[in-house]
C-alpha cells in the first residue's frame, strides 16, 4: 500500500526490490487516496479563476475565494500524483505486476464498518458487481460507488439538523 508522493514510491520500489532479491512475488500494489478524474483541470481551473476575478459570479465572495483555493489545491495535487504514478507504473520493478496495481481514490470519510469495507472492496476487485447485482447478494451493501450517494443521504436526510441521516 502507498500513496503517489515522492518519498512513498521511492520506498514502494525499495520494497519490490527486497521482496525480488528475496524471492517474494509481490502481486499487487494498492495506490491509495487518489484525486480522481471529478477534480477540475488546469483549464478549468483558469477558467474558475477568471470567473471569480472578475466577480461574474453572484457569490459571497469569502466562500468563492475559499472554493478556488480548494481548487487549486486538488488541481495540483492530481498533477503531482498523475507524475508519481506514472514513475511507479514504469519501474522495472513493477512490469510484471501492472495489472495488479489498484488505484483507490481520495474519500470524503474513514473507512469504517462492514458496509463501507465492502464497498470500500469493490476498488480492489476490476470488475465489481453491478448496482442490481449488489443488491440482489445483500439488501443492505449499497451501491458501489464509493459514499457519494451516502454523503447525499447525509445532506438531505440532516435537513432537520438531528445529525442522524444514517
Amino acid at each position: 500500500v502507498c500513496i503517489v508522493e515522492y518519498l512513498s514510491v521511492s520506498e514502494t520500489q525499495r520494497l519490490l526490490r527486497e521482496l525480488k532479491k528475496n524471492k517474494v512475488r509481490a502481486s499487487h500494489i494498492i495506490v491509495n487516496q487518489l484525486v480522481v478524474d471529478s477534480a477540475l483541470s488546469k483549464d478549468e481551473l483558469v477558467e474558475l479563476e477568471g470567473l471569480a476575478e472578475v466577480g461574474s459570479l453572484m457569490l459571497n465572495q469569502e466562500l468563492l475565494s475559499k472554493t478556488v483555493h480548494a481548487c487549486r489545491l486538488t488541481t495540483a495535487r492530481k498533477g503531482i500524483q498523475e507524475k508519481y504514478l506514472g514513475q511507479l507504473k514504469a519501474f522495472p520493478e513493477t512490469k510484471d505486476i501492472l495489472e495488479g496495481i489498484c488505484e483507490v481514490p481520495l474519500l470524503a470519510e474513514e473507512v469504517t464498518g462492514s458496509e463501507a469495507l465492502r464497498r470500500f472492496a469493490n476498488h480492489m476487485v476490476r470488475n465489481p458487481p453491478s448496482e442490481a447485482e449488489s443488491a440482489s447478494t445483500s439488501a443492505n451493501s449499497g451501491p458501489t460507488r464509493l459514499y457519494d450517494e451516502e454523503l447525499e443521504k447525509k445532506a438531505v436526510g440532516d435537513a432537520d439538523g438531528d445529525g442522524n441521516a444514517w
